[in-house]
């Protein structure tokens, strides 16, 4: 039980951690979206819903609004007429050969409206005066989002239409800011400001193109379900009649709604990106990892007993030859106590010196010499034990000095 009280307690800390979250209200998600379905703030599903009677011409039916998921140069091989390419991203960049195929869309009688908080590139471009610097002229700035509130910063929340019969003195309210980004560096002398904030600076322009148009916003927001539905303490709301004002210069036919060109769509699409972008599967990754590392503390150790370190039992060899001395040499049997001594002797010859056919002799001796074992040293020990040997009784110092000679030989053989 001790040993999963650590394990008990973490993980009550994690299930009340979770109860916590759970009834917290979940924070309100700002980050762009853009899409048809989304019902987040800045999402456009309320737009979605509202185009084909916003589009539908007087007494007539709604119009087809499809969205589309490829790549502009890929659906606009023929162009379609009246058909309006509607996009609205955070970022739009089309590469040379899409522009094209953009532009020959409008040329044809089409309408492309684009509304991005970042203009670059091919389209870029071509929509800016002769001779002006390319990449540079035509540009959006100031890309925020934030909720500012109509009672705190009402310029931010005001724009302004240009048409005749849609001119207000009070302008267009909006519960978000909605003039922080503006239209710069397009041309002019083919130009028509649609709609604009309080000092003049433009939001949404007209480009003629052909017997089309495109027609550029720098103001994604404000066609964002925070606009459309929003409500602010200072004012009305006029965010949808200020975008049916805008919708009004687009021809009216079935429209394309981009799919494609939104936030996070060039990101991987991988089953981990999936948990860390929701809060809670993030959360739940989270106190996983926490699980496996507090595993692995507490349970990576082992737990059975520690195994014993068992020791070689030591070599009995020498210690049984000296018992064996000890008994001849207390009972007096010196011709027994020669031999085993000798038969030892010619034993570590063979072993420890490599000589067969080891024996007493003077050509063992000459050849133990020739191994490195010195003169002296071994015609002491084979003198001795020649001598010796076969003698039924030796004096005690003579033994003593016989076993010193062997001690000496052995080592000098190591």
């Amino acid at each position: 039980m001790k040993r999963r009280l650590p394990l008990l307690l973490l993980g009550a800390v994690a299930l009340l951690y979770v109860v916590v979250l759970v009834g917290a209200p979940a924070p309100i998600n700002w980050s762009p979206d853009y899409r048809a379905t989304s019902s987040m703030p800045l999402g456009n599903d309320v737009l979605f819903g509202m185009l084909p009677e916003w589009l539908a011409p007087p007494g007539g039916a709604p119009v087809a609004v499809r969205p589309v998921d490829d790549p502009p140069y890929e659906l606009l091989g023929q162009p379609r007429g009246d058909t309006t390419y509607l996009f609205i991203a955070h970022e739009f960049a089309p590469d040379p050969a899409e522009t094209a195929r953009l532009l020959a869309h409008a040329r044809g009688g089409a309408t492309v409206f684009v509304a991005t908080s970042l203009l670059t590139g091919a389209l870029a471009d071509s929509l800016a005066p002769p001779g002006a610097r390319k990449m540079d002229d035509l540009r959006i700035h100031g890309v925020t989002v934030e909720w500012m509130g109509m009672e705190e910063s009402a310029a931010d929340s005001t724009l302004y239409l240009s048409a005749p019969g849609l001119t207000r003195s009070a302008g267009y309210r909006f519960p978000i800011a909605v003039s922080n980004q503006v239209l710069e560096g397009l041309d002019p002398a083919r130009t028509t400001v649609i709609s604009s904030r309080s000092d003049g600076l433009p939001i949404v322009a007209r480009v003629p193109v052909g017997r089309g148009a495109v027609i550029l916003s720098s103001q994604p927001d404000a066609f964002s379900n925070a606009a459309l539905v929003g409500t602010g303490e200072a004012g009305p709301n006029d965010a949808a009649a200020w975008v049916a004002g805008v919708l009004s210069y687009v021809h009216a036919g079935p429209v394309l709604w981009d799919e494609r060109y939104k936030p996070g769509r060039g990101e991987g699409g991988g089953p981990l990106r999936y948990v860390i972008g929701h809060p809670a599967l993030r959360w739940a990754f989270a106190f996983l990892l926490l699980g496996v590392v507090a595993y692995a503390l507490f349970r990576a150790r082992r737990w059975q007993r520690p195994i014993p370190v068992i020791v070689p039992p030591p070599n009995a060899s020498v210690e049984f030859v000296r018992t064996l001395g000890r008994l001849y040499f207390q009972h007096g049997d010196h011709a027994a106590l020669i031999e085993r001594k000798a038969r030892y002797f010619t034993d570590r010859l063979r072993t420890r010196l490599g000589l067969t056919d080891a024996s007493l002799s003077e050509e063992t001796e000459r050849r133990a010499v020739r191994r490195g074992i010195p003169e002296d040293v071994a015609a002491d020990a084979f003198s001795r034990l020649r001598a010796l040997r076969g003698r039924p009784a030796v004096p005690p110092d003579v033994l003593i000095a016989l076993d010193r000679a062997l001690d000496r030989f052995f080592k000098a053989a190591g």
